[in-house]
């Protein structure tokens, strides 16, 4: 009769790419790339400065010059806003 009221089965979350076993408690936030795949921004100390880097677990893309936190988080998640890379089949 009206389609749109019928119950429909709940749908779940996939399944994103799990932390690797060495991660890291530095990681701030993570990002979703198109393809499922996670981007991580960590906070790691440099002699003298912090910095912000990210890594594609995706792509493997990683980048760590950044000494600004806006600014890292910008780039992370625009990787991932364009980022097609899939989450890496496990063992």
């Amino acid at each position: 009769m009206f389609a749109f009221l019928t119950r429909r089965k709940e749908t779940t979350v996939p399944e994103t790419t799990p932390a690797p076993a060495e991660a890291k408690s530095n990681v701030l936030m993570r990002f979703l790339t198109q393809g499922g795949a996670t981007v991580e921004l960590r906070k790691e100390a440099k002699p003298g400065r912090l910095v912000y880097p990210y890594l594609c677990l995706g792509c493997d893309y990683e980048f760590d010059n950044y000494d600004s936190i806006v600014h890292a988080r910008g780039e992370a998640n625009e990787h991932a806003a364009t980022c097609r890379a899939m989450p890496k089949p496990t063992a």
